[in-house]
């Protein structure tokens, strides 16, 4: 809870804002998702409800606080010198996070590269997964039968555009086996 102390010096008045709560943030990497239901978060010009709403964020919006005043993330606005406030209640870190390896027999289709390198295998009961490659040449021919180990991965992803970033998750292709002719 924020609490608003005025101090008034030679007809200059200037707010101050002081957290009342002892609330340790988790800054997950340094970045955050935001979390509502419903509608869009309040960008305020200052750190408190009482302060004028500047804009919204939307579900999953990135905010990446420059600093954490009380239950306040203080961050750049629309990737500007300006700077916004969110409360913190409505935003979720993004931890780098590893799942369980998982090694299967497959059958190799493709590989492509945009912005991230994929490679696409038909496993044993007809299901097909597409797997992030962190570079472009995986040196098989379509049909070559493979043993992959792969493991979901979370992290944030900082875009090189000045657009923010994003939490990505996706099934990251550690190692390829090639198997012999049966």
């Amino acid at each position: 809870m924020l609490k608003k102390f005025y101090l008034c010096v030679m007809f200059m008045s200037i707010s101050l804002y002081v957290s009342t709560s002892a609330a340790t943030t988790d800054l997950g990497n340094g970045c955050y998702t935001v979390e509502i239901e419903t509608g869009k978060l309040r960008v305020r010009e200052c750190a408190s409800i009482d302060c004028e709403v500047i804009a919204g964020l939307n579900q999953g919006a990135p905010v990446c606080p420059t600093q954490i005043i009380g239950d306040w993330a203080e961050f750049q606005y629309n990737y500007s010198d300006r700077k916004g406030y969110v409360s913190i209640s409505y935003l979720k870190a993004c931890p780098k996070t590893t799942g369980p390896p998982q090694t299967v027999e497959a059958t190799f289709l493709e590989a492509s590269c945009g912005d991230f390198c994929y490679a696409t295998f038909r496993l044993a009961d007809g299901e097909e997964i597409t797997l992030v490659r962190d570079y472009d040449e995986i040196g098989l021919k379509e049909g070559t039968k493979v043993s992959i180990t792969y493991q979901e991965e979370q992290w944030w992803n900082a875009a090189t555009d000045g657009a923010g970033g994003w939490c990505w998750q996706a099934n990251m292709l550690q190692s390829v086996e090639i198997l012999p002719n049966n």
